[in-house]
C-alpha cells in the first residue's frame, strides 16, 4: 500500500463537512466562537435590517469578498450597521481544501475588517454544482430610518461598505478594475 503525501492538499468529500473539517478549515477564519454544527443562537434588541445574497461566477479569490459585501452592502443601504453574518458555502464535487481556504480567508478577513461576527452557516459539496456558490445573510442594527423613496429617485450609497457596486459597474461597462481589493 502506498502512503499518501501529507503535504498534498486533500479533496473534500461529497456532502456536509465533518465537525473536524469545520474546526480545522473553516472556523479559524470565520468565527470567534464555535457554533453548533447546524445553527447558532442570537439575542437581538432594537430594530434589525436583514439582507440575503448569493455570490457565484466571480474569480475564486474574490468569492469570499463578494459574498460578504453583497449582503452587508444591502444592510448598510437600509441605514443599518452590519453586525452578524450567516453563510452557506456550496462547492462542486472534487473541490479541494485550497479552494475552501481561499473562500473562507477572504470572507473572514472582510467580516473582521468591518466588525461583523459570522454566527452560523453550512459548508458542503454537492453534485449538480459546477461552480462554488456562497450565500450570505447579513443582520444589521438599524441606525436610522430610510428617507421616503419614490419611483424615479436616483440613489447612490458609497462608503466603507458598498464600494463593490462601483467595481461591478466598471466590469459591466467592460473596464478592467481591481478596485474590489
Amino acid at each position: 500500500m502506498m502512503s499518501r503525501d501529507s503535504s498534498k492538499p486533500r479533496r473534500l468529500r461529497l456532502g456536509k463537512l465533518s465537525l473536524e473539517e469545520l474546526r480545522r478549515l473553516v472556523f479559524p477564519h470565520l468565527l470567534k466562537v464555535e457554533p453548533g454544527l447546524d445553527g447558532g443562537v442570537l439575542r437581538l434588541r432594537g430594530e434589525a435590517a436583514v439582507a440575503h445574497a448569493p455570490a457565484i461566477g466571480v474569480p475564486i479569490e474574490t468569492l469570499g469578498f463578494f459574498a460578504f459585501h453583497y449582503a452587508a452592502s444591502n444592510v448598510a443601504a437600509l441605514f443599518a450597521r452590519p453586525r452578524y453574518l450567516i453563510v452557506g458555502i456550496y462547492l462542486p464535487p472534487d473541490s479541494g481544501e485550497e479552494e475552501l481556504q481561499t473562500i473562507v480567508e477572504g470572507l473572514g478577513s472582510e467580516a473582521e475588517k468591518y466588525g461583523v461576527e459570522i454566527i452560523a452557516g453550512h459548508t458542503a459539496t454537492y453534485r449538480g454544482l459546477e461552480l462554488p456558490l456562497v450565500s450570505a445573510t447579513c443582520i444589521g442594527e438599524r441606525m436610522r430610518e430610510t428617507g421616503r423613496i419614490k419611483a424615479g429617485d436616483l440613489i447612490a450609497l458609497v462608503g466603507r461598505v458598498g464600494g463593490e457596486s462601483l467595481w461591478l459597474r466598471a466590469v459591466a461597462e467592460g473596464r478592467r478594475d481591481e478596485g474590489w481589493r
